[in-house]
């Protein structure tokens, strides 16, 4: 990488710290960051092509600050510290889910039902989903799930070997959601690509966006008529401050959903299978040894958590958090 401006707006330094003598970056600083609480860190590009990026995030805590501010992607307070992340995430008061992506021009102009949101509107919709994706209503599409998996992996077995993420990743958890929110499978693939341009950096969101909406439109408006015994038919039928849910804000909450649901659970898989790949071991540990299956899928899933580096708020009110003044308008990741 070069000590330039890349095309995204973002900083690259060879050396990740902030490089004091160029003015271009000097220039978005905000005044009330001190020099020292300054480092230039690329969220979207933690580390080399091919490393690890949880091993990236965990090096970033032995070189930054506790908290930072960063030049890339418009300018925004990064937080490698859990106490003051917690700290962040506990305090809607003083920092608002009003935003949640860097850069700022990135969040959508209206955005999703409900992690747009702040208590205690915010706890009315997540409660419902809460419900919906409870243990026992997964736990229900349990034997479904198992029987796909099998006829995905009997497919692949005369071949010898697999693309995982295109033969097995992104078609077993993505039928499967498909199936709960009644959509049809073979719009599995055109979906795909549409959530992909929103998830990672680039492209115009804003546009894919509404594209995700319009397709939805029509589908959320017949089943909160004539409500089947699918996930979107279910959340139609919830009430909110004894209200029925509004159809803008199902709609909302629909398109979040089949954001989330095609994209997160794969890329989950595909770290799982990454790692049993380059470490024989465990892999025989768990052929030796099924009974320990579910205990190394919870511990795998503390070693790739789905959702990390990614969770924003919008400072609304002057305060000091650790070392920084964080000023109101601040975005912090």
């Amino acid at each position: 990488r070069d000590n330039s401006l890349s095309g995204s707006g973002c900083c690259n330094n060879i050396n990740g710290a902030f490089n004091v003598a160029s003015y271009s970056l000097v220039q978005q600083v905000p005044s009330h960051v001190p020099p020292e609480l300054v480092y230039e860190y690329d969220i979207y590009e933690p580390g080399p092509a091919g490393a690890d990026f949880f091993a990236e995030l965990y090096k970033l805590k032995q070189k930054a600050p506790s908290i930072f501010w960063t030049p890339c992607h418009e300018g925004h307070w990064y937080i490698t510290d859990a106490q003051l992340a917690a700290e962040v995430l506990k305090d809607s008061a003083r920092f608002s889910s009003r935003m949640l992506v860097a850069p700022k021009s990135n969040n959508p102009e209206n955005g999703f039902v409900p992690i747009f949101l702040d208590p205690p509107e915010h706890t009315k919709f997540r409660t419902h989903l809460s419900v919906a994706l409870s243990r026992k209503g997964v736990a229900e599409l349990a034997p479904g799930v198992r029987q796909l998996a099998i006829d995905l992996i009997e497919d692949l077995v005369p071949r010898g070997g697999c693309e995982f993420m295109g033969d097995f990743a992104f078609k077993l958890p993505i039928i499967v959601f498909l199936r709960l929110v009644d959509l049809p499978e073979e719009h599995r693939e055109a979906l795909l690509e549409q959530v992909a341009q929103v998830i990672r950096p680039g492209s115009n969101k804003e546009e894919i966006i509404r594209g995700l909406a319009a397709y939805l439109a029509p589908i959320v408006s017949e089943r909160r008529a004539n409500p089947g015994d699918d996930l979107i038919s279910w959340l139609s039928l919830r009430e909110i401050d004894g209200e029925r849910m509004a159809e803008d804000k199902l709609h909302s909450m629909c398109t979040l959903l089949l954001i989330g649901g095609l994209d997160s659970v794969a890329n989950t898989l595909g770290f799982f299978a990454r790692f049993l790949a380059e470490n024989p071991d465990h892999r025989r540990q768990i052929i030796e040894n099924p009974e320990i299956i579910s205990s190394a899928v919870e511990e795998l899933l503390r070693r790739f958590p789905t959702v990390t580096a990614g969770a924003g708020r919008l400072c609304v009110q002057d305060t000091q958090l650790g070392s920084a003044i964080i000023k109101a308008g601040d975005l912090m990741m």
